[in-house]
């Protein structure tokens, strides 16, 4: 059976996305960065995803419950930011984020961890600058319901 964070890994790559990062702690997310001002364009776009919580309730021996995620899915620009007008930035970086976050919401929703009778919500924000001025993207903030068998 796979898990969640593998579930979210494999959405993350079925959507599109070249480099996934799992930034379990602060400093994680401070070294994730680091690493990532490394990277050449060929390893984006890049999955930065933050510890995820769940909140549940038991029903029938089962607990059901809200797993929370959220994270970046981030792209470089090749030039100065200067260059460039919001508008293009908006269509030729934020917009394909955009695409890629739903198509890994989707991904997610078709999963088998993923409890069928409740709706999955999202909230994707456009990202700029995240760390670095070349970095564009969105934030993403899920709530994914899922049933987990009694322990």
């Amino acid at each position: 059976m796979i898990n969640v964070l593998e579930t979210f890994e494999q959405a993350s790559s079925e959507a599109g996305v070249v480099t996934t990062i799992y930034a379990a702690t602060l400093e994680a997310r401070r070294e994730a960065f680091e690493i990532m001002k490394k990277y050449t364009f060929e390893q984006f776009p890049v999955n930065l995803m933050f510890p995820f919580e769940s909140a549940g309730d038991w029903s029938t021996n089962r607990r059901k419950a809200v797993i929370a995620l959220s994270g970046y899915i981030l792209t470089p620009i090749k030039s100065k930011t200067i260059t460039y007008r919001t508008r293009e930035i908006e269509d030729e970086f934020i917009f394909p984020m955009k695409v890629i976050n739903i198509k890994f919401v989707k991904k997610i929703n078709a999963s088998q961890i993923k409890d069928a009778t409740r709706a999955i919500t999202d909230r994707i924000r456009p990202a700029y600058q995240v760390e670095n001025p070349q970095w564009f993207g969105t934030f993403y903030t899920i709530q994914i319901p899922i049933v987990e068998a009694s322990c």
